[in-house]
Order: structure tokens, then C-alpha cells, then sequence
């Protein structure tokens, strides 16, 4: 009698029915996928019939539940900007800007003009001083930067109490 374990189709022939899932992860699926089968499922009497079909259906069912790792939740912990939850949301309109000016290279750090090295600050700077009519801007890309430019503003050498609860956290660890 032949081992049923050789009529398990090769990874190349089960391949093929997998190319809208990147390549190297459809092959280690497989490759995770035949060798349970191999293992397992000999000693426990598996069917040959359509025996391909199920080996591809237990691959895809794999590969789509590892594809969305990150999925949408509804922020209901009375926190605004909650970092467990991620980044603020962003609205539609600057999601397309981003898509746009995110396809290839910008001038971040070049000034046209005179195709010297520019300074990052200066695009939004300019535009922060049309918006509010500051004299001047910084910008930072996170609150804890934020609070400590504030607190050395406004507050410089003097003492600021905070409460424990809005101590800043940051991976995991409160400082």
C-alpha cells in the first residue's frame, strides 16, 4: 500500500493556484499547511479526495486572517488622543494628500530655488504663519515634545505640578 503522504502535491503545483498572495508568504503557508498534513492528518485516516483543494482552502484561510493585522476600533475610553489606539485620525482629504506627494521623492530638505539643502521647518512654518499670524513656529511630531516646549515656554524654572494620571506614557513605561 502507498503512504497517502506522497500524494500530497508539491508546494510549485499548490503555488499556482496562490499569486494574489505574495509569493514567500504563500510558500511558507504551504510549506506549514503540507507539513501539518503530513504529520497530523496521516495518522488520523485524512481523505485523498480533493485532498489539493483542501490543502489551498487551509492556506487562504491562514493567509487572510494574518492579512489585516491592524483593524478599526471605536475609541471609548474617554482618552482624545489615546497612543494605545494609535495616531490621531486623520481626515480624508489629508489621507489623499498623503497618498500623493508619498508616491515618490519631495523637496523636504531642498530649496528649489537655489537647489541648496533647505530646512524641513520652513514649509510648515511658512504656512502655521498665514493660519494663526504667529511670528514663529516649531512643529514636533509627538505630544510628549509638545508638552515639554510648552512647559519650557510658559513655565521656565518654575515648578508645574502634573497629576499621576496625565504622566505621559510612552511604550509602555510611565514617565
Amino acid at each position: 500500500m502507498q503512504d497517502k503522504r506522497s500524494k500530497i502535491p508539491s508546494i510549485d503545483s499548490l503555488l499556482r493556484h496562490l499569486k494574489n498572495y505574495p509569493h514567500n508568504l504563500a510558500k511558507e503557508t504551504l510549506v506549514e499547511v503540507t507539513g501539518k498534513w503530513r504529520k497530523k492528518k496521516v495518522g488520523q485516516g485524512f481523505s485523498l479526495a480533493n485532498i489539493e483543494d483542501k490543502i489551498i482552502q487551509e492556506t487562504i484561510d491562514i493567509l487572510e486572517r494574518n492579512k489585516q493585522t491592524l483593524k478599526k476600533v471605536i475609541n471609548a475610553t474617554g482618552v482624545i488622543l489615546n497612543t494605545n489606539l494609535g495616531r490621531a485620525p486623520l481626515p480624508k482629504e489629508a489621507i489623499n494628500g498623503l497618498k500623493d506627494i508619498s508616491c515618490g521623492y519631495t523637496n523636504l530638505e531642498i530649496d528649489i530655488d537655489s537647489g541648496e539643502r533647505g530646512d524641513r521647518s520652513n514649509l510648515i512654518s511658512a504656512l502655521l504663519h498665514k493660519l494663526t499670524g504667529a511670528e514663529d513656529s516649531l512643529v514636533v511630531n509627538n505630544n510628549a515634545a509638545a508638552v515639554f516646549l510648552i512647559l519650557d515656554t510658559f513655565a521656565k524654572n518654575r515648578e508645574v505640578i502634573c497629576s499621576r494620571g496625565e504622566l505621559i506614557e510612552i511604550g509602555g513605561d510611565n514617565y
